[in-house]
């Protein structure tokens, strides 16, 4: 089963604020909601396709990682990410920023595959909550991008 989805945003910040807030590892904690802890692995030293960043989120009590490995990367225009899940699903996400206005216009298009009998269940209702968990992340990233800026 496979269900794709589209989200924008609008951040209060450069392409280059934006991209740099969500791609840097050492950031997370500023705006990752119930961020635990994170890692970056790179096979050539170098940051950019092939890095894998690893997330670590509490949910209802539990530590839950994703490893998410960069399949392009072009700063700061575009990055998108691939998650092999633990939890028999894979993910991918296409980000898109542009400038617009006074700030920048990110667009993510989504895929997940897999996921069995649960997806087919439940694919509607949980891409609304999925949806719904990113549009959070946004908002806390958008939060905390005016927060560095000069008043």
């Amino acid at each position: 089963m496979s269900i794709s989805f589209s989200m924008s945003h609008h951040f209060n910040g450069t392409p280059e604020e934006v991209f740099e807030a969500m791609t840097d590892p050492n950031q997370f904690k500023h705006w990752m909601q119930n961020f635990v802890r994170s890692g970056v692995e790179s096979p050539d030293g170098q940051f950019g396709v092939g890095t894998r960043i690893s997330e670590t989120r509490k949910y209802l009590g539990k530590e839950a990682t994703e490893v998410f490995e960069i399949t392009h990367y072009d700063p700061p225009r575009a990055i998108s990410l691939h998650v092999d899940s633990c939890r028999g699903s894979t993910y991918d996400f296409d980000h898109r920023f542009e400038p617009d206005g006074d700030g920048t216009r990110m667009v993510m298009d989504a895929r997940i595959e897999g996921g069995g009998c649960m997806t087919k269940l439940l694919g509607k209702p949980m891409c609304g909550m999925f949806k719904k968990a990113i549009r959070k992340d946004f908002e806390a990233l958008d939060e905390y991008i005016r927060s560095k800026q000069p008043a």
